[in-house]
Order: C-alpha cells, then sequence, then structure tokens
C-alpha cells in the first residue's frame, strides 16, 4: 500500500473541518455506524472521508483493525463504529476515531 501524506488530504479542508466539527460530535456519537471513502494512508493507519461528516478527519488506527487483517487501499469504501472524539487542538481540526464492525 503507499502511503499518503494525510495532511495533503486535509489542508484545504481545515477551516471546514473546524466549523464542521462540533456538529458532528453531536451527530455521530460513540458507537455510531458511519460510511466513508480511505483517502489517505499512514503507518498508523487510514484516514476516511465520511459521507455523514465528509468536512471532518476520521481515522481508522491501525491499533483497532484486527490482527492479519490487511488495511484496506486508497478508494476502499468501507463501515465502521466510531469510538473516538478527539478535539482539535492548536491548529488543528478535531478527528473522529473509527474501528472496524465486529
Amino acid at each position: 500500500m503507499s502511503m499518503i501524506e494525510p495532511h495533503g488530504w486535509y489542508e484545504s479542508r481545515r477551516a471546514a473541518a473546524s466549523a464542521a466539527w462540533p456538529n458532528a460530535v453531536g451527530r455521530l456519537p460513540l458507537g455510531a455506524v458511519v460510511t466513508g471513502i480511505v483517502v489517505a494512508t499512514a503507518p498508523f493507519g487510514v484516514f476516511v472521508d465520511l459521507d455523514e461528516a465528509p468536512s471532518v478527519m476520521a481515522l481508522f488506527d491501525l491499533a483497532t483493525w484486527p490482527g492479519g487483517r490487511q488495511l484496506p487501499p486508497m478508494g476502499f469504501r468501507l463501515q465502521g463504529r466510531v469510538v473516538g472524539h478527539r478535539p482539535g487542538r492548536d491548529h488543528e481540526p478535531g478527528q473522529l476515531r473509527l474501528a472496524p464492525l465486529d
């Protein structure tokens, strides 16, 4: 799987992501099922553009991925469950943390 710098994916969306964050947290509580497309990969997981909140950064952390399963490639459509809300800090927008559905 080739790595794509995740910052490039959301750099142009930073202002929109910050504005959308409070609404996304309210609409996507912990446990919510979401759908999206893998848009960036990193050594620690994949970033997903969510249908439910396209401006908000969502991360499938490698630590949540079942052992032995390969991470999905760029462009792959998947579903996951919201397992965390990481508020923005400094100049970074907030982030949803996702885990695969059981």
